[in-house]
This record gives structure tokens, sequence and C-alpha cells, in this order.
């Protein structure tokens, strides 16, 4: 452990525990008494100075919760104004000049949906078939619904069988037997269309005697 403490106020007190036992006997511990004044007198110093540090750093918490109120104070009452500003805007675009204030910007149109990928396949024990899939659609769409068609044994027209506000779709309908089945899948939202996909569902039997299913993409559309 070290003679001397590392803290400013730890040596400003441990040196000052020295001044009267050293000023007592000094050529008795190999100094003088001149020696142990002038460090007195140094010691008195820093003392006065530790103080005024104290004193100061009070002064700047002090000044800095006090800048801190201010400029709270005043951002609040700025962003009163700003928001009676943006309301009188809508009815009153000189306002904005008026105010120096930018007119906000005009929303860009949110594209249309995207198009379904990665499709996976389940089966239920009754026979249903579990679809799901990914599709990335624009930022800020909101009410996307998927809309589910399919062909059996890839021959005829496609048949809508139901719609879904999730990446997900059961179809209850499949008809016993079935080899093949094409599902044709596309993202709506309001008056907006996505390209579909069409992804091409295999069923077979496992070793065992079990029911597979196995999907894959059909060949991928282009926008028109």
């Amino acid at each position: 452990m070290a003679l001397v403490p590392d803290t400013k106020q730890g040596k400003v007190t441990f040196f000052r525990s020295k001044v009267a036992p050293w000023t007592a006997s000094p050529t008795e511990i190999g100094t003088t008494a001149a020696n142990v004044a002038a460090f007195d007198v140094l010691v008195s110093a820093a003392e006065d100075k530790r103080a005024a540090q104290t004193s100061a750093e009070g002064a700047f918490r002090a000044a800095v919760e006090e800048a801190d109120q201010a400029v709270e104070a005043m951002a609040k009452a700025g962003a009163d104004i700003i928001s009676a500003v943006r309301t009188k805007g809508r009815t009153d675009s000189a306002v904005w000049a008026l105010a120096q204030i930018p007119a906000p910007a005009t929303p860009s149109p949110v594209g249309a949906p995207g198009t379904p990928s990665a499709m996976e396949v389940a089966l239920n024990p009754n026979g249903s078939v579990v679809l799901s899939w990914d599709c990335a659609n624009p930022a800020g769409s909101v009410g996307v619904i998927y809309h589910v068609y399919r062909q059996l044994e890839a021959v005829g027209d496609f048949t809508f069988v139901g719609g879904s506000g999730k990446k997900e779709f059961t179809d209850t309908t499949v008809p016993s037997g079935i080899a093949t089945i094409v599902y044709k899948i596309q993202a709506v939202r309001s008056s907006a269309i996505g390209i579909d996909a069409e992804f091409i569902v295999r069923f077979g039997t496992a070793a065992g005697g079990a029911m597979t299913a196995t999907v894959t993409a059909a060949s991928p559309k282009l926008a028109a």
C-alpha cells in the first residue's frame, strides 16, 4: 500500500497531518525548520485551491442543471409552436414561408406488393395441405392479402381457393388421389396487385406408407 494517497484530497489531508509533527522536530527527522515552514505554506495553498475547486465544481453542476432546464423549457415551447404551425399549414400553405419551416414532403406512393417466393409445404393428418411462403413487400405496405389459386394435375384453368392475410394458407379441399397441384399465389393491396408466382406441389408415398409432399417453384414470371 502506498504511503501517500493517490487522490488530490487524500494527498492534502495526508500532508496536513504531517505539518505539526514535522514542525515540532525538523532537525530530528533530517530536515530544517525553514523547509517545514515553506512546506506548511504549500499545504495551505493546496487546501485553498482544493476548496476553490470544490466550490467551482458545485457551481458548475448547478449551472449545468440550470442550463439543461432552460433548454428543455425552450425546446418544449418551440415544439408547441411548430405543432401549431403544422396544424395551420394543413389549410394555409403560406404559413411555411412565414414561419421559415419546410413544408412536409409529399409521401412517395407505396409500390405494388411483392412476389411470393420460397414456398414450403406440409401435410396435415386430415389430408389438408399447409402452404407458407416469403414475400418482400415495399415499406409502408399494410393490408396485403394473398390470393391462392390452384390447378389440378397441371391441367386446365386455375381455380381460386381462398385468401389469407398472412403468408400462409391451408388448402382443406385437396381431392384424394391427386398427384400434382400447381398453386399460384398473388399479393394484393387495395387496387395494387403484385406479380403472381407459381409453385408445383407433388404428392407421393414414403417407404413406410406415409404421404409426402414436395414443392418446387415454376419458372419465374417477369413484370409486363
